[in-house]
């Protein structure tokens, strides 16, 4: 569990001080309240893990583990305690639900991706030496990832170079509250993501809008937001809406298990949308 891991490499530093330790002890122990019923065999529905998530997101909320600069104790507002690394626990668990990561070289979680894939010789002549093949690699995202490997040689020589490639299946961008500037720097990552692998999807999810904030999708690569309160930030905070999860459950499955084609659509479904 990725908040989970976080909390643990929190504990493990040795120059945090006593208060800290026991915040951070408190906070592992309602988080493992999650973790629990996340690892369940059994499935449990949305409805249990929205409540378990909200107990833990009101706990870590609780207004003594905010930074006091007289006393030192508390976390200041940019720690990962506060971060939204618990949605992508969520997340990982309609992942595994899927299936799909029994499949060969895929992979999930926080990683890069492959970009800017060339064949660059220093000269047409010398391409028959040295293809000349570069790639670059991207920020670290919480991605569904393939990874594939790659033989290169020119026609004719023994000899091959072997390359790994990582393609972004989906990528998500998690937020606490979605802003205008979060929005701009996951529509950067998301076209990176379909210039690299054209069938890509990106999925922003957030619990919260910032106030008078409406996000613009419609001419970029993000292909879907999922505001998970339904409502815009404010004082007063609705719960999380199981229906949004299982909106979420339901299009990851439909990207990542889509019909071959539309004959396929028509033969199993009897209709073209």
């Amino acid at each position: 569990m990725f908040y989970g891991e976080m909390l643990n490499e929190l504990m493990s530093r040795k120059n945090t001080n006593p208060v800290n330790q026991m915040y951070l002890q408190e906070i592992m122990i309602k988080w493992k309240n999650f973790a629990k019923l996340a690892e369940r065999e059994d499935k449990p529905a949305n409805e249990e893990l929205t409540s378990a998530l909200e107990e833990f997101i009101a706990a870590v909320s609780n207004k003594k583990y905010n930074y006091n600069p007289q006393t030192k104790n508390g976390f200041t507002k940019n720690s990962p305690i506060f971060s939204a690394l618990y949605l992508a626990d969520l997340i990982t668990i309609f992942i595994q639900r899927t299936g799909f990561l029994q499949n060969r070289g895929v992979d999930w979680g926080f990683q890069q991706f492959s970009k800017n894939i060339h064949f660059a010789p220093t000269t047409l002549n010398e391409m028959h030496k040295e293809p000349g093949f570069t790639c670059e690699n991207s920020d670290s995202v919480l991605q569904l990832a393939q990874k594939l490997d790659f033989r290169v040689r020119p026609s004719g020589r023994r000899n091959m170079n072997k390359y790994q490639l990582v393609f972004p299946l989906v990528t998500f961008h998690l937020f606490r509250n979605l802003t205008s500037e979060d929005l701009e720097i996951s529509k950067q990552y998301a076209k990176e993501a379909k210039a690299t692998f054209e069938r890509s999807k990106s999925l922003v999810v957030c619990e919260t809008v910032d106030e008078n904030f409406i996000p613009e999708i419609k001419d970029c690569d993000i292909d879907m937001i999922f505001v998970l309160r339904k409502q815009f930030k404010r004082k007063k905070i609705n719960k999380i809406d199981p229906g949004v999860l299982y909106k979420m459950e339901s299009i990851l499955r439909s990207y990542l298990f889509e019909e071959n084609s539309l004959v396929e659509q028509f033969q199993n479904k009897g209709y073209i949308d």
